[in-house]
């Protein structure tokens, strides 16, 4: 089915010189302000990232039925030397800022936009990567729609591989990209617009490229049409990958061919098959872009799939109420099992007016996982987090943080804290939580300053 109803604006892009290996220290300024959980940043560069529903963003202003597909992923947070790095597309620029482990800012410098579309960043054990992207309107085989640039951990262009055609119309379109690797495999898990089918349209689907870090040749690719035997998905909202022992798991937010969450299984990057699992069902037509869902999150542990993600009610009165509530699956490696686990953290009724925003999730280690997500209600936010383990089950109470938001920055693990950082027009502020969910000892920590 094609695509109802996107509007996507390109952004006018402005190229800049590539990022040498360190950053320009900047001038010192006070501490910004802040709790024991959160700090803004002294000095940094505005902009509005910070989300509190659904797939929406502050800055779009679109309700909740207007939001059924997820974007690319235009914040980021890496480690490199001790230091922390914001990675961040702005709509005008990829820019870079350096910081210290107090979260004061330390420089800034920009990374060149090799195509006009930014699709994700990915910091690597040894590398970095960035994936650009431009439209094709002409469906033609000779223009490139997807470049994968590879730097050093310092931001240094090394080298690139580009992709042509690839029945891509307009690559990253009405989805996000998502990147893992292992042993010195690069995996990238997109979507895209197709190329125009005798329908007379242009339908939308996900995508796979799997490169060969050290002379980025390509191992792997899926862009055409098939079935879910390949992984292939049509539409998919939103996109995740991981890799564990060279099993590479991908999860997808369907509406169609599946219209529901769909978790795949592919043994190697030499096999053209997976084995798959529709990990959450999900009600109405086929191809109405209208699921009611939002998946915010997916990890690994040694024995499961985690997924965090939000939902309407999926049951006769799918349709009558917005209402959404957090959920985490639970899914063994997805070798035919039967034996998901489904556990809702909230429990709002119909009316009840509470939004809710898309649950992040990350990995502390196998068997200890924070998840996270935001409520607003009468224009008031709270952020709330709980601690999950291997098997999915929760660890402990669900802890209360006012005035704190999440981001599409995914949150990583940096000096043993849970970090991540929010604009609301404006520069960053850092949020931050022990990640062995002592959040007392932490307060404790902060009051003896």
């Amino acid at each position: 089915m094609g695509i109802k109803n996107i509007i996507r604006t390109a952004a006018a892009v402005m190229l800049s010189a590539v990022v040498a290996c360190s950053l320009a220290v900047g001038a010192s300024a006070a501490s910004g302000s802040g709790t024991y959980y959160s700090k803004a940043a002294n000095k940094g560069t505005k902009s509005t990232n910070v989300t509190t529903d659904g797939y929406t963003s502050y800055s779009d202003g679109w309700k909740w039925e207007d939001s059924n597909w997820s974007s690319t992923v235009n914040s980021n947070l890496f480690e490199y030397n001790g230091y922390l790095y914001r990675l961040e597309y702005t709509g005008k620029k990829v820019l870079l800022e350096k910081y210290s482990s107090d979260f004061k800012y330390v420089g800034k410098a920009d990374v060149e936009m090799e195509l006009p579309i930014f699709g994700g960043f990915f910091a690597g054990k040894d590398y970095n990567f960035i994936v650009f992207g431009q439209k094709n309107p002409s469906d033609s085989n000779k223009t490139e729609v997807v470049r994968v640039v590879k730097y050093t951990k310092g931001m240094k262009k090394l080298s690139s591989k580009s992709f042509y055609g690839c029945n891509t119309c307009v690559p990253f379109e009405a989805g996000s990209l998502r990147m893992a690797e292992e042993n010195g495999v690069l995996y990238i898990h997109t979507c895209h617009e197709m190329y125009k089918t005798s329908d007379g349209l242009h339908h939308q689907s996900n995508m796979d490229f799997f490169l060969k870090e050290s002379d980025m040749s390509t191992l792997f690719s899926r862009y055409d049409i098939f079935n879910i035997s390949t992984g292939y998905m049509s539409h998919s909202f939103n996109q995740f990958i991981k890799v564990r022992n060279g099993n590479i798991f991908t999860v997808d937010h369907g509406d169609a061919y599946e219209r529901a969450i769909t978790a795949c299984l592919r043994s190697s990057y030499k096999s053209s098959y997976v084995n798959y699992e529709n990990i959450f069902n999900i009600k109405g037509s086929i191809g109405d872009n209208y699921t009611g869902v939002c998946v915010g999150g997916m990890e690994l542990s040694d024995k499961k799939i985690l997924v965090a993600a939000a939902s309407v009610p999926q049951d006769s009165t799918f349709g009558k109420s917005d209402q959404k509530n957090v959920m985490l699956i639970a899914c063994p490696y997805v070798q035919g099992c039967g034996d998901t686990k489904t556990t809702y953290l909230t429990s709002y009724k119909k009316g009840d007016g509470v939004d809710i925003s898309e649950p992040k999730l990350t990995k502390i280690n196998d068997n200890s996982f924070m998840l996270m997500w935001t409520e607003t209600k009468s224009k008031s936010t709270k952020l709330y987090v709980t601690m999950i383990d291997g098997n999915g089950d929760k660890k402990g109470k669900t802890h209360v943080f006012k005035d704190a938001y999440l981001s599409d920055c995914q949150p990583i693990v940096y000096n043993g804290q849970v970090v991540w950082y929010v604009t609301k027009n404006s520069k960053p502020t850092f949020y931050f939580l022990n990640a062995d969910g002592d959040f007392a000892a932490q307060k404790a920590a902060y009051k003896k300053k």
